[in-house]
């Protein structure tokens, strides 16, 4: 009898311990926040098919605001994803080039160099690295990303959310949101815009913003040279760095010549956008949304450019089944409905974010029904 009690008190023990875990791993998700659209970029990357991308694009908010897959779809042909993160810095480009290795073999890998151009101090902010190591599956990379990139005394708030998050309940608007971009990419179980999102405004001033030095210190070449010899090391054939356009000149433009100078050391290509407005067909005075990123309006156009050089220059086109180009072809006709809704905000003079859960709550969708 006592042996059978002890055996009943051990497995409610258990059932209890279990139930405590679910909850807990729960709330933890729930009160983690981040960037929305950075969020929701990196959640639907995991959702896309296993080596169905053409092309991988990794890096910041620049590949997210001023590229679009979905349109280099219908006018090229090839699939991509913009797998960006708000101010992502340059020591975690690394880490999200294994994710895409674990799921796709692209055919060729973009990185915007943005993030080894900000300072020894960009690559050790909290948010972004949060934004990052919290919405990645737990796996040998993200323990050793963490252990890498953290001071050990600070770990603990990776390795545990909640301890990064118990104070967001003060922010529920945003844990709110967080929470709706989950639930509804997770009902829908993929991406629709493939890491995309605007503001719809134009930007007045980036004629006469103040120049800006970007820095290229000891810190930053080391992480570039490391992520430069895992490309080597891993196989990863043709890799493409690029500096994408930006509305506020640079003080110190032989900088990014420091840049190309390494990339091609070991064999890889650099393309340098920043200030060829005039060869892309960019307006700085309606085409920015701020000094630093382009509105629906340029990024149509540098989508245009950018898919006819990649087209030109790499062999990125693959035979694709009539599964995935129904597929994508969904997905591109619901993303040019946001892009419609996009362009009739900025003309009206509306600003509003538009991004993937923009999608789901469509105008245009909604007149349809």
């Amino acid at each position: 009898m006592r042996e059978k009690k002890t055996k009943a008190r051990w497995k409610g023990i258990l059932a209890f311990t279990g139930i405590f875990l679910v909850l807990f791993l729960v709330v933890s998700d729930i009160m983690s926040v981040s960037d929305c659209t950075s969020l929701a970029n990196i959640r639907g990357f995991y959702m896309e098919p296993k080596n169905s991308l053409d092309v991988a694009m990794i890096g910041p908010s620049e590949f997210y605001a001023d590229y679009s897959a979905t349109q280099a779809w219908q006018e090229y042909g090839y699939t991509s994803y913009s797998l960006a993160v708000a101010g992502v810095p340059g020591n975690l480009y690394k880490s999200m080039l294994k994710e895409v290795q674990k799921r796709q073999s692209p055919k060729l890998v973009v990185f915007e160099v943005n993030g080894f151009l900000q300072g020894d101090d960009y690559f050790a902010r909290e948010g972004q690295l949060h934004t990052w190591l919290d919405n990645i599956p737990w796996s040998e990379n993200k323990i050793e990303t963490i252990k890498e990139m953290i001071p050990e005394n600070e770990q603990y708030s990776y390795f545990c959310k909640i301890a990064a998050a118990h104070n967001n309940w003060k922010d529920i608007g945003q844990v709110a949101n967080c929470t709706a971009i989950k639930a509804r990419m997770d009902l829908n179980g993929y991406s629709y815009t493939k890491g995309f999102g605007t503001y719809t405004k134009s930007c007045d001033n980036v004629r006469n913003s103040k120049e800006k030095k970007i820095q290229f210190t000891e810190k930053s070449q080391a992480y570039l040279s490391d992520l430069l010899q895992y490309c080597k090391d891993s196989g990863v054939e043709h890799v493409l760095f690029v500096r994408f356009p930006h509305g506020r000149k640079i003080k110190n433009p032989e900088v990014l010549n420091q840049v190309a100078d390494m990339v091609t050391s070991y064999g890889y290509d650099f393309l340098n956008l920043n200030d060829d407005l005039d060869e892309l067909g960019i307006d700085p005075d309606t085409d920015f949304y701020n000094v630093e990123h382009l509105n629906v309006k340029g990024m149509e156009k540098l989508t245009t450019y950018f898919g006819d050089y990649l087209c030109q220059n790499y062999d990125i086109k693959s035979d694709h089944s009539a599964k995935e180009v129904a597929y994508w072809n969904k997905c591109a006709e619901r993303t040019a409905s946001m892009m419609t809704e996009c362009q009739d905000d900025l003309a009206q003079g509306k600003v509003r974010r538009y991004f993937e859960l923009s999608v789901y709550l469509s105008r245009t969708k909604s007149a349809k029904k």
